[in-house]
């Protein structure tokens, strides 16, 4: 009797870790289809720019959708930034030799604090003034809103590339050829 009790135990344990098992693998089964799915979807969806309008030096309203068929640069800016104001000179001289892209400069904060320090791009570079800005570079997909922040469309305004910190002149020129 001790035999039968002790292997229809052991039998009831093996059927409890086989159930046990089966549940974890059907669980398993639901997460990665769900994963699928999910993935499918992102993929499917279009990665595509928010047409914006802000202000601009001259507080006039200034719409993306106004730039067409040229690759466009969006830096996002501080001014008390100090790798913000580090890359300025970077910015400058890719907008002097690069006629073919448009590079839009935003500045998260008052023009007071940011003018003196945007005198040094050249003119062809348009200036902006985020009046969020915290709320602009969420939308752009900068969940943390840290500057500074670059994002790079293509002519049609589909989001290329985006680039969370201080560019260089190589990363601007490569993107300029993936994005075009």
């Amino acid at each position: 009797m001790g035999v039968s009790i002790g292997s229809s135990c052991v039998c009831w344990y093996r059927a409890a870790i086989l159930t046990v098992a089966n549940i974890k693998c059907w669980w398993q089964d639901i997460i990665i289809k769900c994963l699928v799915i999910a993935n499918t979807l992102l993929l499917s969806v279009s990665v595509s720019a928010f047409d914006f309008e802000l202000p601009d030096v001259n507080d006039q309203w200034y719409q993306l959708a106004s730039v067409s068929d040229k690759v466009v640069y969006l830096f996002v800016w501080q001014s008390d930034c100090s790798s913000c104001q580090e890359e300025l000179d970077t910015i400058s001289e890719f907008a002097h030799s690069r006629p073919d892209a448009h590079l839009i400069l935003i500045t998260t904060d008052a023009w007071q604090d940011s003018l003196p320090r945007l005198a040094r791009l050249p003119d062809s570079v348009t200036l902006l003034r985020a009046l969020n800005g915290e709320l602009l570079l969420r939308r752009m997909g900068n969940k943390s809103a840290a500057l500074p922040f670059t994002l790079v469309l293509t002519k049609t305004h589909d989001v290329c590339q985006k680039k969370l910190g201080i560019v260089s002149l190589a990363w601007l020129r490569n993107s300029l050829i993936t994005c075009q």
